[in-house]
């Protein structure tokens, strides 16, 4: 813990599993809520279709992969782009393949941070994986939580209601598309800390050299 970049990553770590559990936990109630999606669709379609393109993303990285920071840094920007266009459209299909997608993005974010923390981390022995595992675990669990109370507490605000019934939506409705659009910035703080990463990299390069 007294190794500034380990703990770096480890808030990489925890973002990045922040922004894979909150899509993969609400996506399904997501489509269902929001958009009024059959439930069965959005289970088969939803959840599957995010499973699949993470699947998906992790095989590429193996088969062509080089570049960890290129894929952390636009794995970030994808994922933002995916929960912001998720959380303002109404276009069903668009939000299926916005949600879809962000599997895809998200999916060399923890896998990713170890492999870097490897790199940065010459040294790095059982202790430094188990700190990051603790992190990635803390930001799937702690994340969805926030979600879910901003959105409880914006079901049960007056003004966001009455805002929801004059563009033609239900307070739960609105609730779910503010939540989500809090969940984007989870990615955006990934997106922040894998830049530090990065730089901080360049910079030790460069003065190696």
């Amino acid at each position: 813990l007294r190794n500034k970049i380990a703990i770096l990553f480890i808030l990489c770590i925890f973002f990045a599993g922040a922004t894979e559990n909150v899509m993969s936990q609400w996506v399904s109630g997501y489509l269902e809520v929001t958009l009024k999606m059959n439930k069965t669709l959005c289970d088969i379609l939803g959840l599957a279709l995010f499973g699949l393109m993470l699947t998906v993303g992790r095989t590429l990285y193996t088969k062509f992969g080089k570049r960890i920071y290129r894929a952390l840094i636009f794995g970030s920007i994808g994922c933002a782009i995916c929960y912001l266009i998720a959380s303002l459209t109404n276009n069903s299909i668009l939000a299926l393949i916005s949600c879809s997608l962000t599997g895809f993005f998200v999916s060399m974010l923890w896998p990713g941070s170890l492999i870097a923390v490897t790199d940065r981390v010459p040294d790095a022995n059982v202790n430094l994986f188990a700190l990051m595992a603790v992190g990635g675990d803390l930001g799937v669990t702690v994340y969805p939580e926030i979600v879910g109370a901003i959105t409880d507490f914006a079901i049960k605000n007056e003004r966001i209601i009455s805002l929801g019934m004059k563009h033609g939506l239900t307070s739960e409705q609105l609730g779910m598309k503010i939540g989500m659009l809090f969940g984007m910035t989870a990615p955006l703080f990934a997106l922040l800390f894998f830049l530090i990463a990065y730089f901080n990299k360049k910079k030790v390069d460069k003065i190696k050299l």
